[in-house]
């Protein structure tokens, strides 16, 4: 069951930093425009600062799964909480987030991290916003290893 959330949170996130077709906003959006809000999402990469430019975050209500994407190019983050029950400390190696650094879309085996350790604290949490921090240590699927350390969120998401 593991193996298939790993690859069904690996195929999402490349579909979603991989997408170059209009993207269809949930309802709650005017106009194809996300609503206006603060929105935060940063992380340094090995010691390397990356200040992402896009941010997403959708609340899946069948299994209360919440997503928050954040990327810069094809530079991305992807967090996931498993059962999100608001704020409090998601751990990776109990199965309670699942973290992926995406380092570009052509080649999966290298530019695909997926977190081994570490976890996403949320720190304030409402029915339509989240803030917290993140930290792990990402593995590729060729073995290659990133530090994901200072990580920083503050979105607003959506529900489906």
């Amino acid at each position: 069951m593991k193996t298939l959330k790993l690859i069904l949170f690996f195929a999402v996130g490349l579909v979603l930093f991989s997408c170059k077709k209009n993207i269809n906003f949930p309802p709650d959006y005017a106009y194809g425009k996300p609503p206006a809000q603060t929105v935060n999402f940063s992380a340094k990469v090995n010691g390397a600062l990356i200040e992402c430019s896009f941010t997403s975050a959708i609340l899946y209500t069948t299994d209360n799964t919440l997503q928050v994407i954040g990327s810069k190019g094809e530079i991305g983050f992807n967090l996931a909480f498993v059962n999100f029950k608001g704020v409090g400390t998601y751990d990776i190696a109990q199965g309670q987030a699942l973290n992926m650094y995406l380092t570009g879309v052509s080649d999966p085996f290298n530019d695909s991290y997926i977190g081994e350790s570490g976890n996403i604290k949320v720190t304030a949490a409402t029915d339509k916003s989240i803030t917290g921090t993140f930290e792990f240590t990402a593995t590729s699927l060729n073995g290659a290893s990133k530090a994901i350390t200072d990580g920083k969120f503050t979105v607003n998401y959506s529900k489906m």
